[in-house]
């Protein structure tokens, strides 16, 4: 028994999807769809920085958008060598995962690619900002502040 007298969980499961899919197609559950290309999430598993549930979580289903709000502080030239490895290379394989997917919950917003250029952006004008004696401010600007800035959740 645990602490308070509850059994331990059970061992984890490593092909389980936790039921998080719901009705979506069980064959596509170790599949996501960004930027319109499939991806196999069995590949990062063991490896992602936000555990393998998060995974399992985006299997069957267009995680673009979603993708890209999550992922802002991720390393551009990582991300790209993961997302290549992770490619589903087969064009039969790939059209069914595209076409069957769970459409992204969000309709509006940046892309992958879009998101990944982004962060490439801001760290070089950061970096030559540094380069050039800039430092941050010692306050955030008060238009950061101005309102609740956990109101879009």
């Amino acid at each position: 028994m645990g602490r308070g007298g509850q059994a331990a969980p059970p061992p984890f499961d490593s092909t389980s999807n936790f039921g998080l899919r719901g009705d979506e197609n069980p064959q596509l559950e170790h599949y996501t769809v960004l930027d319109g290309a499939a991806y196999d999430l069995r590949r990062m598993l063991d490896h992602h920085p936000g555990g393998s549930l998060a995974l399992r979580y985006a299997g069957g289903k267009d995680m673009t958008r979603t993708w890209a709000g999550l992922h802002a502080f991720a390393d551009p030239a990582k991300t790209r060598a993961w997302l290549a490895r992770m490619r589903v290379r087969d064009p039969t394989l790939a059209a069914k995962i595209i076409k069957e997917a769970t459409p992204d919950a969000y309709d509006e917003g940046d892309g992958v690619e879009a998101a990944l250029a982004r962060s490439e952006r801001e760290a070089a004008a950061f970096s030559a900002a540094s380069e050039n004696g800039a430092t941050p401010p010692a306050d955030p600007p008060t238009a950061l502040l101005d309102g609740d800035l956990g109101a879009e959740l």
